[in-house]
Parts: C-alpha cells; structure tokens; sequence
C-alpha cells in the first residue's frame, strides 16, 4: 500500500470571475453536473482498466504486478472522490481546464483522456494518475505566481501520464523487491538507489518534454525554471511579511516587547542537498536541467487569458487556505495568513472570522495542555511566522484567552452581536472559569499599573523584507542580507505578564461579560453534590469526576435520548478483509451495494425516513447532496481530531457554521457514519494442533479444517452526529464472532435503529 502511495505522489474568460466579490466570500463547492468518475462502478472501471493497460505478452508474475497495482490504484482512487475533498465545475477547476486547454488545443484525442480536478489541500502538489485523471491543490496554486508556471506543473503532469511512469514506477519498484534481473545481487540499499535513480529519470522527462509543451503552447519558457523556487520554498507561506502584533493590540493595551521575537529564524537556500535516495533529483539538477534546454531563448506569454484572471484564481485558493488551516488546526498559518490578506481586503468577514476561530482553538488546545498538538517548537519554522509561533509559545493560558476573548468580542459587538461569536465566547469562558480564572481576576491591577512599559533590550535589527510584491523577490534579497544572529535575552516584569488584564478591564460591554462569567460559574456548580469520595479533593477536580460521572451514565441511555424519525447516513461503507490475504475490493464493493439496499428496507420497515450521501448513488444532477456530503465529512474530520485531543471540554468546530443549516435542509439534525467490517483472522494454534491431530489420527480430519478454516468476525459500527448541537451523540460497536450474513446484519440493524423511533 505504502509503495502506491508513493507511486501515486510522483506523479477564454469565465463570467463567474468578473462578479466576485471576496467581501462576501464563501467557501468553494463543486457545480455543474457530477462527473461519471465520482459515480461510476469501480470494480467495473478497475477491470477495463486492466484490460487496456497490462501487457498480455510478459510473464505471469509482470501480469499480476500490473493488475494488483490498477486494482488497488482504482479503489484509492474512489476513495479520494468519494471524501467530498475533490472540486469540480468551480471557479479554480474551470480555471485549470481552460489553462489545460490552451496546453492541449493540438491534440484533442488526448484532451479527451485527461480529467483536471481541484483537490482542496494546502499541501502544495500535483499528480497525476493511471486513468487520466490530474489533481491540483489549491496550496499548489495559492503559491503561484503567473499562468505560465500553472501550466509547466500540467504539462510536468501530463508527460507523466502519457508515458506510464506511475505503473512503471511499480512495476520497477516491485522487480527491485523481488530481487529480479540485475536487481538479483543487490543489497537493499543498493535497490533503493537504483529506485531512486530510475525515478528521477523519469522527473528530468517529465520536466523536459513538458518544456516543450509550454513553449508550444505560447507561454514564457523561463517560468519553467522559476516554477522551482515554487518547489523549494513551498513550506513558507505564500509571502514573507513582519508578524503584526498591532492586530492584537487596543488603545490602552500594547504587547510587551518581551513576548516578541527579536530575530526571525533563517530560511534555508540549499538547493544541492542529498537526493541520493530519494524520489526526486534535488531542485538544483533540476534547474540545470532547464537552463540547458532554454539556452539564451526567451519569449512567450506570462498569462494567455489574464492577469487579473489569475490573481482572482489565486486569492481564491489563498482564501480557501484559511479555512482549511483551522479546519486542521493549524490556527498560527491561519492567523498569519489572514494577517497577510487582510492588509488587501481590509475589514474582511470572512478573514475576521477565521481569525477569532484560530484564537478561539489555540486557547482551548493551551488551556488543555496540548499547545505542542497545534504549534510545536516555534524554532522549527523559517522566516517571519516564526515570530508568530514564537509569540504564541510564550503567553500564558490565560494571556492567550483574554487576546481571544477580546478579538472575539470586538467581533460580537461589531455585527450585532453575532450568535456564533457570542456561541464561542461563552464557551471560552467557561473553560476560564473551570480553570480557576474569574472575571475579578481582570481587575488584579489598578488601571495606572496595567499598561505596560516598553524593554529597552530590544534588537531592532529587523530582517530585510524587499519591497515588492512577490514572495519570491523577497526571499532573493533575504537570501542577501540574512545573517546567523542570536536574539537578545528579554527579561518578564509582573507589569508585562499582567498586560491582558486591560483587554477586560476596558471592554464596553464589561457588564455583559460579567453576566457571561457569571453563568459559566453557575453553570459548573450545578453538578451533582460530590460523594464522600470526593472529600479533600480540589473543587475543579471534583467538578471534573462529576462531569465523568454523568458522561458514563449518559453511554447508557444515548439510545433513548436520541429520538428521531429521520436519518441521514453519510457514506455508509463496507469492507472485507482476510488477514491471509489483504482487503478483498471487488467483492467489498459489491456488499457495500447489498448493505445500502438493506438499510433502506430496514428503515421503510421501521417507518423511519432516511437518505444516503454517497456518490454511488448520486445522479449527475446531485451536486448540491455532492457538496453537502464534502461539508459533512470535513466537519466530522474535524470533530474527530479534537475530540482525540480535548476530551475535556466542548469544542466548537471552525466548521460547524458551514453544516449547521443542513439541519433545515434535510430535516434532522441526526447524521449518522454506518457501516460494517468482515474479518478473516488467521489462526495462531496451529503449531500445537495439527502435532496433536497428528497424534490422534482419528482426529487429523478435524485439524485439516481447522488449519484450512480462519477465524470469522463481523463488526457493525454507527456513529452518530447532532449537526444542530455541533457532537457526536453516539458510538455504538456490535462485534460478532461469525461471517457476516444479510441475516446477522439485518437484526443488528434493527435493533439499533428501532431504538431510535
């Protein structure tokens, strides 16, 4: 599986764009009409698949390499469009097919073949796959520069599919593992260079031929060398610029220089580093490669649509990165990035709210002991956010809360006390007043002592930042000046740790947030009384024990709190597994269509109502059910995470504002992930039983079939979600000790949905 992943990884004007208006920005979905990719049946694509692509005329072990490696290539494949991460018929997709046009217009027959998508990921990539499919990131295109550098990455991609280099990695890959031809004497490191080099062969002919395909295709062929500083310095944010503290500052609080970083840390320049062993030749061999092919040309086009067309396009995909940062809790890079396109789109509510989101997680993740979960040490990062990640590392629990509760409340009181933002804050400050924080503690200082003094040991030797517009201008006259310099040692007075106080003290609804406080308290000392149990231990301790009291009793009767009459599975699954032999797909897919005919039987007789969000049974037109479902998943994706991290509180998921309406649309408020496990597990007594049966002849028939027979389990799971209350309500796990059968699934089914009528 791990090798087909890495297989994998190598690898006109549209009228939408002239009314956008990012001051009203909403996230991207797909439109138009569901591509026959998402829909189709898989184990009949797999199939024709193998049937045009493996060579019938090599041996039988090459035959069966190549049909393993399209079979499962297939089924990774669906499961990437079935996640609801894909785009499709959106402005950044159309984007991407009309520069893949321009690419294509002289070979139609191959334009027929190629299907571009937008995959929404920061992680800046692209790959292409067996079946004609491409996949853009939007992390790839908010780091772009122009259309031409766009196009070498198609074209970079293209080469790569026409010539089969994904199967012929695996097949390569496989003959290495298997010790075959001149791989037969080699030791393992020695196949893992000849891998590594046979792979970058393949990288140089796909950057050369694809060469030639921009500058036919009319663009500038030097973007095709500068699509590598796109490469090297993908990890930075899309532009270098100062951390602003100013954002998180009033007229009567300042951050102390204390909690600033003096130098930020360096960035990297090496282009010639080891690649001995990897996939990819290292950047510079590749920019030498380009520089030969280019030789004293120059010409060509840096947009053939437009400019202002491209920078559309990519502040798109640069407003998308937020919220996929706080999606995965990378709350730093999406304050820092907002920082940066706030600075173009002031006042902007979709910036604004991502911003008091990211707050709102790196208190709740601090105030829980899990800050290195979300930010990790702040000197593992290069460049300007280093300062950022530093300044949050430094503050306290409660200097975090009170930014956040400041920024947040500003926001409340700005837009008519918005329900959202009063939703979070509350839940803020209850984890505040859990943690033994009040709303008297804001008044510790008298008003004179709360403002703090200036250090005067800051070094104001600042890294240059170049004045231009392009990241990439920057880090060059950075690489110039950039100097190994160690910060200043800053020393913390009580006036400069006490600063946030002032964030409260001086709110103009203080009366409001005192009621907000005020609540918090009475709400936790409504627990239960504690039993003698309890008795010496601290009171937040016992609210605590209380609280784990109630959550136990709570599994016992989730069923009957549950009450609904209508359902909505997300994507039921199914899937077999035979420890003796890996997943079984084909037959997966097959019982995966007999478990959603079972679930509609079972709930029409029941007389519970239901619908199923899958692409498997989506027509064409579904595309509304299409998004719904990528809303769904990359909410529920969220709730996992956190739930794995803060088992101690509520958290309020950054996107729950995107699902909540789906509650009207559908009806319920009850979406629920179903699905079942069938598991053939092998047996480990074998050493001692056949000896025995061996033994005792009469018995040896007995131990033939228990040695030929595994050992059956079947598991039936629903997790349930109250889309309305942002939870997981239910987990429920029924294990069998048998095959699974329509007649064991059935009762099980019942059984549970039945309780819940």
């Amino acid at each position: 599986m791990r090798t087909i992943i890495v297989c994998l990884i190598l690898m006109g004007f549209l009228p939408f764009f002239s009314a956008q208006d990012f001051n009203n920005y909403t996230p991207l979905v797909s439109s138009g009409t569901i591509p026959k990719d998402f829909t189709e049946n898989i184990s009949e694509r797999a199939t024709l698949d193998i049937k045009e692509n493996v060579d019938f005329t090599q041996s039988y072990q090459a035959r069966k390499d190549q049909s393993d490696f399209l079979l499962k290539t297939n089924y990774m494949i669906d499961e990437l469009l079935m996640s609801g991460r894909v785009l499709f018929g959106d402005p950044v997709s159309q984007y991407v097919n009309t520069v893949a046009d321009k690419l294509l217009k002289n070979d139609p027959e191959l334009r027929k073949e190629l299907r571009f998508y937008c995959l929404k990921s920061n992680v800046t990539n692209a790959f292409s796959t067996n079946q004609g499919m491409i996949f853009v990131t939007l992390g790839l295109i908010a780091q772009l520069e122009n259309e031409a550098q766009l196009a070498q990455v198609l074209s970079h991609e293209i080469v790569h599919y026409t010539k089969k280099h994904v199967i012929n990695t695996f097949i390569e890959s496989s003959r290495i593992s298997q010790g075959k031809g001149q791989y037969k004497y080699n030791s393992y490191d020695d196949n893992i260079i000849q891998l590594s080099n046979y792979s970058k062969t393949l990288e140089f002919e796909a950057d050369s031929i694809g060469f030639f395909r921009l500058k036919n295709a009319g663009y500038a062929i030097e973007e095709a060398l500068s699509v590598f500083d796109i490469l090297q310095f993908s990890y930075l944010p899309f532009d270098e610029e100062p951390f602003d503290y100013r954002q998180f500052e009033t007229e009567k609080v300042k951050i102390p220089e204390v909690y600033k970083l003096d130098s930020i840390l360096p960035i990297r320049f090496e282009d010639d580093y080891d690649d001995s062993k990897s996939s990819h030749p290292n950047i510079k061999k590749r920019r030498e490669k380009i520089i030969e092919l280019i030789q004293n040309q120059s010409g060509g086009k840096l947009y053939i649509q437009s400019e202002e067309l491209f920078k559309k396009i990519q502040t798109i995909s640069r407003f998308e990165g937020v919220r996929l940062n706080n999606k995965n809790a990378n709350y730093v890079k999406a304050i820092y990035n907002a920082q940066l396109l706030l600075k173009d789109y002031p006042n902007n509510d979709f910036l604004e709210r991502n911003v008091i989101k990211a707050l709102y997680g790196i208190s709740k993740y601090k105030m829980q002991d899990k800050t290195y979960t979300i930010l990790g040490d702040y000197d593992s990062y290069e460049g300007e956010i280093s300062a950022a990640y530093y300044f949050f590392e430094q503050l306290s629990n409660e200097q975090v809360a009170s930014i956040a509760l400041e920024k947040i409340n500003t926001y409340y009181l700005n837009n008519n006390q918005d329900e959202n933002s009063k939703k979070i804050m509350q839940n803020l400050i209850l984890d505040l007043v859990d943690n033994g924080v009040g709303i008297k503690d804001y008044y510790e200082l008298k008003k004179e002592d709360t403002t703090a003094t200036k250090d005067t040991t800051v070094n104001n030797d600042k890294a240059v930042t170049a004045n231009t517009t392009s990241k990439y201008a920057k880090l060059r006259a950075i690489k110039k000046k950039q100097e190994q310099a160690a910060g200043t040692i800053k020393t913390e007075d009580d006036r400069s740790r006490l600063f946030h106080h002032e964030y409260l003290y001086s709110s103009p609804n203080i009366t409001e947030l005192e009621a907000f406080f005020k609540e918090a308290k009475n709400q936790l000392s409504n627990d239960e009384e504690p039993t003698t149990s309890y008795v010496g231990m601290p009171p937040y301790e016992v609210r605590r024990a209380v609280r784990r009291e109630k959550k136990a009793a709570k599994n016992q009767d989730y069923h009957e709190k549950i009450q609904t009459n209508k359902i909505v599975f997300v994507d039921p699954d199914y899937l077999i597994i035979d420890e003796r032999k890996g997943q079984k797909l084909e037959n997966a897919e097959k019982k995966k269509y007999d478990f959603y005919q079972q679930l509609e039987l079972t709930t029409q007789k029941i007389g519970l109502e239901y619908e199923i969000l899958s692409p498997k049974v989506f027509t064409e037109n579904d595309v509304e059910k299409y998004n719904d479902l990528a809303r769904i998943n990359d909410w529920v994706g969220e709730k996992m995470m956190h739930d794995d991290n803060i088992k101690k509180t509520v958290f309020i998921s950054a996107e729950h504002e995107n699902v909540k309406e789906l509650y009207t649309k559908y009806n319920t408020e009850h979406f629920v992930y179903t699905g079942v496990l069938q598991y053939k597990e092998k047996k480990r007594d074998l050493g001692y039983v056949l000896p025995m049966t061996i033994i005792f002849w009469p018995a040896l028939p007995y131990g033939i079939y228990y040695a030929a027979t595994p050992l059956n389990f079947t598991y039936y799971y629903n997790i349930w979600y109250n889309i309305n209350e942002d939870k997981e309500t239910l987990r429920n796990l029924r294990v069998l000790k048998t095959k699974a059968n329509k007649g064991n699934i059935n009762s099980i089914m019942y059984h549970t949905l039945n309780k819940v009528k």
